[in-house]
C-alpha cells in the first residue's frame, strides 16, 4: 500500500478484494486492517515521511533476520 499511495497520491481510489475477504479472522477485520494501513500511509504523507523507503529497509532487515 505505501507504493500505491506514493504513485497515486491522496486523491485516488484503491480497490481491495482478496486481502480483505481472505483475512483469516473474517471480512470485517480485513477491512479494518486495510483502513488502518491506509490511514498510516496518509498520515506519513502528511508528515512528509517517505514511507516506501522505510518499508523497504524494514523488509530487508526482516529478510536478513529470517534467513540467518
Amino acid at each position: 500500500m505505501p507504493a500505491l499511495t506514493e504513485i497515486f497520491g491522496d486523491d485516488s481510489v484503491l480497490q481491495f478484494g482478496g486481502g480483505t475477504l481472505g483475512h483469516p479472522w473474517g471480512n470485517a477485520p480485513g477491512a479494518v486492517a486495510n483502513r488502518v494501513a491506509l490511514e498510516a500511509c496518509g498520515t506519513a504523507r502528511m508528515n512528509d515521511v517517505i514511507l516506501l523507503v522505510k518499508v523497504m529497509k524494514l523488509s530487508v532487515k526482516l529478510a536478513n533476520g529470517a534467513l540467518n
